[in-house]
């Protein structure tokens, strides 16, 4: 429901090891409410995110496919403002070509939003779409992250001494204000 507050436009990052495709070969790695927005992996290793609008599920994927049993960084952003706006799918701080792979919103579509809807991590709202391996660092920004950004969130997952980082840091920055290292505990 945007007109009750809900977010338009949002970032969703997270490292993940996957060991298994998870329940139904879609496992979860986040889901807002009843999948009104999802982000998660599919039975070939490739990214997808799917938005909840007034004529239905939209669905994407991003042509990118990671490994499995290794930490990856994946994040996708969304304008929902527009319903011909496509998600931008990143895999280790890299941008992959996206295809809707169904239910585009229609002529007239209204995004449903996620104003009052509980966020459900590694599943669903049903319980039955796991995800399987592992998940750290999920974040949720109610703003589009640049490219830059993202990248960024990607490469602090190779840092292994805090002490060696010797760049000057956007206060803006995701993870600055709280001084956080995304990413520092994967080896």
């Amino acid at each position: 429901d945007t007109g009750g507050g809900s977010t338009e436009k949002m970032s969703l990052s997270a490292w993940i090891y996957k060991t298994g495709d998870g329940g139904f070969n879609v496992g979860r790695i986040i889901d807002f409410g009843d999948s009104d927005i999802s982000m998660f992996t599919d039975g070939d290793d490739e990214l997808r995110f799917s938005a909840r609008w007034s004529t239905g599920i939209s669905y994407w994927q991003g042509a990118t496919v990671f490994n499995q049993n290794e930490w990856t960084h994946v994040a996708v952003t969304y304008d929902a403002t527009d319903r011909t706006n496509i998600p931008k799918m990143y895999i280790n701080g890299v941008a992959t070509s996206v295809s809707n792979t169904s239910g585009a919103p229609g002529v007239g579509a209204t995004y449903s939003g996620i104003a009052t809807e509980d966020c459900y991590i590694g599943n669903s709202s049903d319980g039955d779409v796991t995800f399987q391996g592992n998940l750290a660092d999920i974040a949720v920004w109610n703003t589009i992250l640049g490219a830059d950004d993202i990248q960024a969130i990607a490469q602090m997952g190779s840092v292994t001494h805090a002490d060696s980082i010797n760049a000057v840091i956007d206060a803006s920055a995701p993870g600055a204000p709280n001084n956080q290292l995304p990413g520092f505990h994967k080896t």
